[in-house]
Formats: structure tokens, C-alpha cells, sequence
């Protein structure tokens, strides 16, 4: 974890030693020298990280030493900071005008006083950078004396600690010891007995869990199953572990078959060997603990394997769903982690093993720490082996009352299974992966969110923002498909990963991986944080104090009654993150919020008054997330977004305000939205009158995603939503407060549509759909789901004629869900139009018809004894 904090010192020194020292700070105490000396020593620690950090898991005095190298390293990126924002001053007082002849001579005052300011900043960094270049000096001469850690050659892969050796497994179980498995057991011989549709291809099972959760537990159940079972004519069990060693799993494949080791070494003639062998048999073969996904290695066994006889099967654990993928499984099992009582009943069967006094008593105890075993096998039965030696109720309550993760027994007996994948992992993964622990258990954690901690920290590094995010979300990936995280949402946009959580246990892991581990300076003083979360505490009055948090980079003060803040917030020259969501009482933005030049995320809620955001907004081109900006008569305008083309993912909010007069068509046009690429989400919410041509110019990007138009009440709709080719990508619409539709039928990419609260339609024609008279055409080709919500003066909906029936284009071909909710006085739904949706069998396919408080629809349902068009599987809602 310390080689991140180090990597990130050392790529920021190389161009400050190169560009910067030289012309700014190489006058006092020779700070280039200093700093170049200080790059040397931090790259030959690098070198030994390896080794030491695998050590210093389970030694005390190592993980002091790495806890004094990360101290080191963080104060020298906190006078990183310190010295990049003086040069940033010098830059800004260097690029002021001054005209006015007094001014001059005030300035050269002012310039002089500044001039001595900084040459005292300039020598207190350098200085500083003398100091930890000691420090460094010390550290590296302790190891020298005592630890004499080995660096790690070019190329070596990281290796396991010696005490978190990995074991090897036969398929050797007692079933009797084994709880919570039966129907997990049921399903994977059903699939190995079932039948193959992979042609010549073998057909492959993964089991898939993080470790401890017992996987390989329920291969041997499944793998015994077949013992005196004569479906398969060969049954071979290869415990593969890492590294994925071919010609070792094609010797043990050969050796299990013949029961003799072939005298073979080249990988060619085993793989010939092991083709004849299986040629025309069935067998069954386990790959337990596979870890590498590299499927140059796999390949050529698996095309050998290949030439068995039909009904042959590969079962595979694994932790790591990527491993699944490569080995080309056709069936994925994610094991769940067992129930409380589950984990009860393997728990006591080994703390009860001997009879105890107070059984009763200890039993409920037993219960309650069951609770902590998170569903884990393998922590219920680490803990029963510990309460097997404990007798008395005060010895069971401690164990209670202790958190898993500060027990010893947790370092000898579990944390060792995690520790294997958690050491797979890259150094700046791992380093994401511990802060984690700061969350609390079970909490749903925001992934934006956690990459946005993240790029405060330091633990990405990129050369852009873009470049940090993404590496971000890779991390995020890679810690899933390695069970680190679970109950994963994914966004419906980007398909990324949105929110998760962490198991019990591996939080309990990443608490201890950092239990002796928090850098002394964090816990010293608050000016060195990076982070701070202060949502929701009832904060009224945000102290000016904030300005001297120079390392800030995120800063979240939602959910507060604060009414104002304090110019000093726009002092925070590294910020990236503003977090000022339901903040109703703020009633502005600092003036200066335009020097925040390194704020990517800046969150205000759209009804709060801190959306009409000050003049400057256009200098802050980073950002990257503006949540609502509102414009109004004589403050904010819309050509201040005109250079903000960094916008991405999160829904944008503009709140326009009467753009009625010749100025404001400019603006829209300065606004330049369809230059904004990377927009996925936009919401475009109007109060008052707006021009057309003011609303043509609003004209998003191709590439949106979704699309929220809310309170337009022209009759007019700009031309861009109505045409496939201004919105080709587009696949959520909701139109609200409206009081009229477009004909929208030809977005063909349009998969949802929300009609909700259109109070003032009265009629929908068939000019919604779009139709042209083209034949070939199809009005909303991939429309899913359509639904009109509150619509409450709605009374007809125009149906198509009995000759365009006949005739007309295909519509809604793919409709599955038709919502009509609480529209109560719309007299019928378009019967033939709803026919059409499928042109041979003259019925929708709908799945679902909602039509909840729409009392004229119910009665008449009702009375004719339901709909003729829907299918007999439709889901119907009155």
C-alpha cells in the first residue's frame, strides 16, 4: 500500500525538478539538489516494498518501519502541495494589469512585501524537503541494520507471505461437517448429469466465491456424489492453485487416469498423451483454486479435453468471475454465503463438541456470534474452534463483544484465505481496497462517490481527470470480479458498476490491513486532510477556518441548514469535489468560486438557490459534473457553459428562466450544448415563455442518453426531438408539465418514455407516432416501456382506422410494459394501434398493462371481461 503514496511523490517531483526548481526555488538551500537526492531514495525504498509489506502482514516492527516510510512520503506530498500553489500565486499576481499610476506605486509596495512573504514560504518548503530527505536517510539505514529487505527484480511477481502459504485440497470431505450446502450440491449435479448443447465444445461449471466461503468444500460434496456413481468412466481432481502451471495439471490429469506419472516433459506430446487417454470416455474433471486467467495456457488442454465423449464435464472454483469467463464456463454458480443459522449450526457442532456447564446460556450467546460469521463457513468454524476451549459465559460475551478483525485467531485462520487474493492485487488497488474500511458495515456505497475519495487521496494517478475515473472504475472492477465487493447495481446508462457494498468479513480484512497502519499525520492534525465528509450533522455556519485546509481535494456539506460560505472555501486550490446537495437555506455561491481551478464535481440541488452560480463559472473547464445550473434575468447565463465540454455521466439540470427576447437566442447558441460530447444525462426544465428559436438552439449532443423536458408549454417543439439523427442514442425520454407531445415515433434508439403530469393535454393523435406512410418504416422500433402518469384532463387517445390496420408501419414492436396511471378520464386505449405492436398475431407483446386509477379504463375492463389484443400471460393491474 505505501508504494502508491510514493509513486504518486515521486511522478509528482520529476517535473518540478526538471521545470520548476530550477526557475523558482534552486536560489535557496539548494532545493534542487535536495529534491533530486529525495527521488533517488524514494525510488530504491520502492524497490523493496515487495518484500517488506509481505512481511510486515504479520510482523509488528516492519509495519512500523512502512508506517514511518508512508509518513515520510504523505509530508512530502503535503509541501508538494504547498509549493505548486506559491508558484500558482506568483503566476496569478504576474498575469494582473495595472494601469492606473497610483495603482503602480501601491503594487510595487504590495509586490515587495509579497516578494518577502514568498521567500520565507520558499525557504520553510525547502527546508521541509532538507528534513524528510533525513528522515529518509534514517529509514533507509534501519533497514540496512536490521530488517534487510530484498529488492524485487524487473519482472517478478508478487509472492505469498510464508505464514499465507496456499494449501493444496483433495477431494477428501466428511460430509458430516459440512452445513448449509444440500440444495448448492442438488444443482451442480443436476447440471453435470444434464445433457451438453456446446456441440464439440466441453461443458464447463464455475463455482465462483470470494474465499472462506467454501467453494472448494462443495466441489469434493459434488465430486464424492459420482464416487460409486458410474456416469462418468473417469473422474480426475487437480488442485491448480498458482501459478497456472500447464504441463503440472497435464502430468496430474495423466497420473490420475493411468495412476502412474508419465515419463514426458514437453507440453506437446503430454497433450497428445492426454487426448488418447480420454478419446471416446466420459469423465468429470475438477479444476479446483484456479487463479490466473490466461488463456493461452488453458486453450490447448481445453482442445485436447475436447476429444472425449459427449456428456464430458470440467468443474472449475474459482474466486475471481473473470477466471470463470476465460475458462469458457457456460454455467457461472455464485455461491451464497450461508444463513445465521446455518453458520449456528457449523459453529456449534465444533464449540460444543465437548459437553459444557450452562449449555443453554452459551447457546444463545453462540447465536449472537454466529451473526458475526457474515455467512462465512470458514469464520464459523475459526470462531467454534476458538469457543471449544472456552467454558464460562464471561469468556463467550468477550468473544461477542470483540470485533473480528482485532482477534488473533482472525490472523492465523481466516484473514490467511483473503489474504491470497488481496495479494493479486496491483499495489494501487490495494491501497483503494483498505481505505474501504472507513466505511461503515453494510453500507451501500456510492461508487462516483468512491472514486471521487479516491482521486482526493492520490491513489490514481493519471495525467488527466478522465484518465483517473477510469482507472477508477477499472479498480472498482477488479475488486468485484474478485468477490472484494458484492451486491453490485449497475448503472442503466454506462453499464458501469453504480453502487455495492462489503461482506462483513472482508471489511473486517481491510480494518485489519489498516489497524496499525494510519499514517500519524492524519491522526495529528486536521490541515494535511484530503478528505472530509461533514454531510449531515447539522452544521449551521461553515467556519473560514476551511481556507487553511490547502490539501483539500473533497469536500461534501450536504443535508445542512447552512445559509452562507465563507469567501475562505474559494482558497481551496486542489478541490475537485463540491458536494452542496439539499442545502435549501444557501442563497448563493462565494463570488470567487471561478479560482476553484481543479474542481471536477461541483453538486447543487435544483431548487436551492446556489444554482444561479457567479460570473466565472466558464474559467472552471474541468468540471466534469455540474448537477443544475439556473439561469435568470441579470444573473447567470447560458453562455457561460460554453466551454465547460468536459461534462460527463451524472444528469446536468437547466433551469431556464423566460428566454424570450433576441439576447437570449445568442446565449443558447453560446451555450453550445450539442459540442458537449461526453453528456449522458440531461434534464432541461423551463419556467415561463421560451422562444423556438431559443429552443432550437438548445440541441444536445447525438450522443445523449436520456433526456428529462419538463414544463414547456409552447405548442412548437424544436425539430432536434423529433429526428432520429439529433438523437440517435438517445433511449430515455420523460416529458413532464407539458401541454402537448411531438411526434417522437422515429427515435429509434428510444427503449423508455415517461408522459407524467401533462395536465393540459387533452388529446394524443396519431401524429404522435410519427408515421410518414413509409411502409418500411416502424414507429418506436425499441420501445419497451410506455407510461403516462397523472395526465389527469386526458380523454381520448386517437386509435388508428380499420384500413390503416391493414396497411399502416409496424408499431412498438418490442412494447412490454404499458403504464395508464391515474389518468381518470381517458375514455378507451387504442385498441388496433395496440394490435399492431404485433403484425401477425394481431395481439401486443405486452408482458405488464398498468392501469391503476384510471377509473374509465377499469370499468370498461371490467365490463367487456378484459381486452382482446393483450396475450393470455400478460400481467394486468387495475
Amino acid at each position: 500500500m505505501v508504494e502508491t503514496i510514493i509513486n504518486m511523490v515521486v511522478k509528482r517531483l520529476a517535473p518540478i525538478i526538471e521545470k520548476r526548481v530550477r526557475d523558482e526555488v534552486n536560489l535557496v538551500l539548494n532545493s534542487a539538489n535536495e529534491a533530486g537526492s529525495l527521488v533517488s531514495k524514494l525510488t530504491k525504498v520502492q524497490e523493496l516494498l515487495d518484500d517488506a509489506e509481505r512481511k510486515g502482514v504479520t510482523d509488528p516492527q516492519v509495519k512500523s518501519w512502512l508506517g514511518k516510510i508512508e509518513d515520510a512520503a504523505y509530508e512530502m506530498d503535503d509541501a508538494l502541495d504547498e509549493w505548486e500553489m506559491k508558484i500558482h500565486e506568483l503566476e496569478m499576481e504576474g498575469s494582473e494589469d495595472v494601469s492606473d499610476c497610483w495603482e503602480k506605486v501601491s503594487s510595487f509596495i504590495q509586490s515587495l512585501c509579497l516578494c518577502f512573504e514568498h521567500v520565507v514560504d520558499r525557504r520553510r518548503i525547502a527546508l521541509k524537503i532538507k528534513e524528510l530527505n533525513g528522515r529518509l536517510e534514517s529509514i533507509a539505514k534501519e533497514n540496512e541494520d536490521e530488517f534487510k529487505f530484498l529488492p524485487k527484480l524487473s519482472g517478478e511477481k508478487n509472492q505469498d507471505s510464508q505464514d499465507f502459504k496456499r494449501v493444496l485440497e483433495t477431494s477428501y470431505v466428511d460430509k458430516s461437517k459440512v452445513k448449509g450446502r444440500d440444495d448448492d450440491q442438488k444443482i451442480l449435479v443436476s447440471k453435470l448429469l444434464s445433457e451438453s448443447k456446446q456441440g464439440n465444445d466441453i461443458h464447463i461449471i464455475s463455482i465462483v466465491g470470494t474465499g472462506g466461503l467454501g467453494k472448494t468444500t462443495l466441489a469434493k460434496l459434488v465430486y464424492n456424489d459420482f464416487k460409486e456413481n458410474q456416469h462418468f468412466q473417469q473422474k480426475i481432481w487437480i488442485c491448480v492453485s498458482d501459478p497456472f502451471d500447464e504441463i503440472r495439471i497435464a502430468k496430474a490429469i495423466l497420473e490420475s487416469i493411468n495412476k502412474t506419472s508419465p515419463n514426458l516433459t514437453e507440453f506437446q506430446a503430454l497433450l497428445q498423451c492426454i487426448e488418447t487417454t480420454v478419446s471416446g470416455k466420459r469423465f468429470l474433471l475438477v479444476l479446483d483454486d484456479v487463479w490466473k486467467h490466461d488463456d493461452k495456457k488453458w486453450e490447448p488442454l481445453k482442445i485436447c479435453l475436447s476429444k472425449s465423449a459427449p456428456g464430458s464435464k470440467i468443474l472449475v472454483t474459482t474466486r475471481n468471475e473473470s477466471v470463470a469467463k476465460m475458462m469458457g464456463s457456460v454455467d457461472t454458480h455464485l455461491l451464497r454465503p450461508l444463513s445465521d443459522s446455518e453458520c449456528f449450526a457449523l459453529l456449534s457442532q465444533i464449540a460444543f463438541e465437548k459437553q459444557k456447564e450452562h449449555h443453554n446460556i452459551l447457546e444463545a450467546i453462540g447465536r449472537e456470534i454466529a451473526q458475526k460469521c457474515g455467512g462465512l463457513p470458514l469464520a464459523a468454524k475459526t470462531l467454534g474452534s476458538l469457543l471449544s476451549f472456552k467454558d464460562t459465559v464471561q469468556e463467550w460475551n468477550n468473544v461477542l463483544s470483540s470485533e473480528i478483525w482485532q482477534m488473533e485467531i482472525a490472523e492465523v485462520e481466516i484473514f490467511p484465505h483473503l489474504y491470497l487474493s488481496y495479494n493479486e492485487l496491483l499495489p494501487a488497488v490495494k491501497r483503494c481496497f483498505s481505505y474501504c474500511a472507513i466505511f461503515p458495515k453494510d453500507l451501500e456505497i456510492d461508487v462516483n462517490t468512491l472514486i471521487r475519495m479516491w482521486m482526493a487521496q492520490g491513489f490514481l494517478s493519471g495525467e488527466t481527470t478522465e484518465k483517473m475515473e477510469l482507472k477508477g472504475r477499472q479498480y472498482i472492477q477488479d475488486l468485484a470480479v474478485r468477490s472484494f465487493f458484492q451486491d453490485i447495481e449497475e448503472d442503466d446508462l454506462s453499464g458501469h458498476i453504480s453502487s455495492c457494498n462489503m461482506h462483513d468479513i472482508i471489511h473486517d480484512f481491510a480494518q485489519f490491513l489498516t489497524k496499525k497502519y494510519l499514517p500519524s499525520h492524519v491522526l495529528g492534525t486536521l490541515k494535511s486532510v484530503r478528505v472530509l465528509d461533514l454531510s449531515s450533522c447539522g452544521l449551521q455556519e461553515l467556519s473560514p477556518e476551511i481556507g487553511n485546509l490547502i490539501h483539500l481535494r473533497y469536500l461534501d456539506l450536504s443535508g445542512n441548514p447552512i445559509r452562507e460560505l465563507p469567501r475562505t472555501l474559494c482558497d481551496l486550490y486542489y478541490l475537485q469535489t463540491l458536494n452542496l446537495n439539499l442545502l435549501d437555506n444557501l442563497s448563493k455561491l462565494p463570488e470567487e468560486i471561478y479560482k476553484l481551478i481543479n474542481l471536477r464535481q461541483l453538486l447543487v440541488c435544483y431548487w436551492s438557490d446556489a444554482a444561479s452560480i457567479p460570473q466565472g463559472l466558464e474559467k472552471l473547464t474541468g468540471l466534469r459534473t455540474l448537477s443544475c445550473f439556473k439561469t435568470e434575468r441579470g444573473g447567470s447565463r447560458l453562455g457561460w457553459l460554453k466551454n465547460l465540454n468536459q461534462l460527463e455521466r451524472g444528469k446536468m439540470h437547466i433551469i431556464i428562466d423566460n428566454l424570450n427576447e433576441e439576447s437570449d437566442v445568442i446565449e443558447a447558441q453560446n451555450a453550445a450544448l450539442k459540442n458537449k460530447d461526453r453528456l449522458q444525462s440531461l434534464c432541461l426544465q423551463f419556467r415561463g415563455e421560451v422562444r423556438i428559436d431559443v429552443m432550437e438552439a438548445l440541441q444536445p449532443h447525438p450522443n445523449l442518453l436520456r433526456l428529462l423536458f419538463c414544463g414547456y408549454v409552447g405548442n412548437e417543439f424544436p425539430r432536434w426531438i423529433t429526428t432520429s439523427r439529433s438523437l440517435k442514442n438517445l433511449k430515455y425520454l420523460v416529458i413532464m408539465y407539458c401541454s402537448s407531445l411531438p411526434p417522437l415515433g422515429n427515435l429509434k434508439a428510444l427503449e423508455e418514455l415517461k408522459i407524467s403530469h401533462n395536465e393540459k393535454m387533452k388529446y394524443l393523435g396519431r401524429e404522435f407516432l410519427g408515421i410518414t406512410g413509409d411502409e418500411r418504416a416502424i414507429a418506436f422500433p425499441k420501445l419497451k416501456s410506455l407510461k403516462f402518469i397523472s395526465c389527469v384532463e386526458w380523454t381520448e387517445w386517437e386509435d388508428i382506422t380499420e384500413e390503416e390496420e391493414k396497411d399502416v408501419v409496424s408499431i412498438m414492436p418490442s412494447l412490454q410494459e404499458l403504464v395508464v396511471f391515474n389518468c381518470s378520464n381517458l375514455k378507451a386505449l387504442p385498441h388496433r394501434l395496440l394490435r399492431r405492436t404485433h403484425r401477425l398475431l394481431r395481439r401486443t407483446p405486452l408482458d405488464e398493462l398498468d392501469i391503476t386509477d384510471s377509473h374509465l379504463l377499469i370499468e370498461q375492463f371490467k365490463s367487456s371481461g378484459g381486452y382482446e389484443f393483450l396475450s393470455p400471460t400478460c400481467q394486468v393491474k387495475i
